[in-house]
């Protein structure tokens, strides 16, 4: 979750991100001979640090994140930052630049996300289509705003011109660390996420799937981490239902 002066000033959480970018390519290596679904998968929440190692890393660094991105174990997103509606429809523009340098790069960008900031400025309703982006998925964060849904809810978001994006309003944005889905306590994990999913089912879900985002660890800019493809490999071991997949965002959207 990349949340820019929450726990260090911007200059040293892009360094941060930049590493951790370069992490999650080498967990892609290392996971390469898993089960498909529980391949470690990691999802580059804001355009900013993408950006920045599309600028700066050297071509051999950038040709390895491509081949993940085209492997379906790395996405990118649309969205600079998780931002709040204070700015205005040129600032929102500005933020949508780096997708010409994705294009330049044959990086393919599915999704818009806002994670931690409930609501999404109406502006991108209309931005978003025009440049190929099909879903916005939306992390609530419910501390100090209420939440208003029961349960994770598919809708088809229309501006006041009538376009289209397909948004996906989930749980919490690091609701998985809650079941500890990146540690090594698999009881703990079971009896979790079992409850988890009854609680969806006493309140009329609708679908046979649902989205879960986590981090790596517990924490906002957090590094990633292969605690989460263990647990996935060693529960879908165990269960034939339900199943646990390590998953891109688009990839959730489109099924």
């Amino acid at each position: 979750h990349t949340d820019i002066g929450y726990t260090k000033p911007q200059t040293e959480i892009l360094m941060e991100h930049l590493r951790y970018i370069d992490y999650a390519i080498e967990y892609c290596e290392l996971t390469e001979n898993y089960p498909d679904d529980s391949k470690f998968r990691w999802c580059c929440e804001a355009s900013w640090a993408v950006n920045e190692y599309l600028k700066n890393r050297p071509q051999e660094k950038i040709d390895k994140l491509r081949k993940y991105i085209a492997n379906g174990q790395i996405e990118t997103t649309a969205m600079f930052f998780n931002m709040a509606e204070v700015v205005d429809e040129n600032s929102f523009k500005t933020f949508l630049k780096p997708l010409a340098l994705y294009k330049e790069n044959q990086i393919p960008v599915h999704t818009a996300m806002q994670n931690d900031v409930n609501g999404i400025a109406w502006c991108l309703a209309d931005y978003l289509p025009d440049l190929g982006v099909k879903y916005v998925w939306m992390g609530e964060h419910g501390h100090r705003a209420l939440i208003p849904f029961a349960v994770p809810t598919v809708f088809k978001w229309e501006s006041p011109s009538g376009r289209q994006v397909l948004a996906y309003r989930a749980d919490h944005y690091m609701i998985g660390n809650r079941w500890g889905v990146e540690k090594q306590d698999f009881d703990a994990l079971q009896s979790k996420i079992f409850s988890y999913l009854a609680n969806l089912e006493s309140k009329e879900y609708p679908y046979d799937a649902v989205g879960v985002q986590y981090s790596g660890y517990s924490t906002d800019n957090s590094p990633p981490s292969i605690g989460s493809s263990k647990n996935i490999e060693a529960w879908n071991k165990k269960y034939a239902y339900p199943k646990l997949r390590a998953s891109l965002p688009h990839e959730f959207m489109d099924y």
